[in-house]
């Protein structure tokens, strides 16, 4: 245990370069647009059917990407795919899952997840509700 702790000690103190003739630390930098936000298109859609009564749900949404890859969500084939994957989603659940702070919330991670399925291999940082109208 002494030993390896002695080990790392000179790794940090820069030791391990004069030995190994490699520099301990290596420094990185990474490119990253600042975050930008997109619309998305209206989404309508009926909720899961339970019991008689029928239920609808209406969203606007704003997603936030990367400066780099708004492209992505201009991009009118992957428009299709999002919308089309949210609302099959979306046909998935029922009145009681989204309704509420914590329906909000679960449907916000689901909806986040759809997309970045659907753009992957970028992803969208978080997703925004402009309008959430559940009837």
């Amino acid at each position: 245990m002494l030993l390896l702790g002695g080990g790392f000690t000179a790794h940090m103190m820069g030791a391990t370069e004069a030995i190994f003739g490699k520099p301990a630390i290596t420094e990185v930098t990474l490119e990253i647009g600042k975050p930008v936000i997109q619309a998305l298109p209206e989404i309508r859609t009926d909720l899961k059917k339970i019991g008689r009564r029928n239920h609808f749900i209406k969203l606007n949404l704003i997603v936030q990407v990367n400066e780099n890859d708004l492209h992505v969500l201009q991009d009118e084939t992957k428009l299709a795919l999002i919308v089309d994957n949210i609302k099959t989603q979306l046909r998935d659940l029922e009145y009681k899952d989204v309704i509420g702070k914590e329906g909000s919330e679960r449907l916000r991670f689901e909806l986040l997840n759809v997309i970045n399925f659907a753009i992957a291999p970028v992803k969208a940082h978080t997703v925004l509700f402009k309008d959430l109208i559940i009837q």
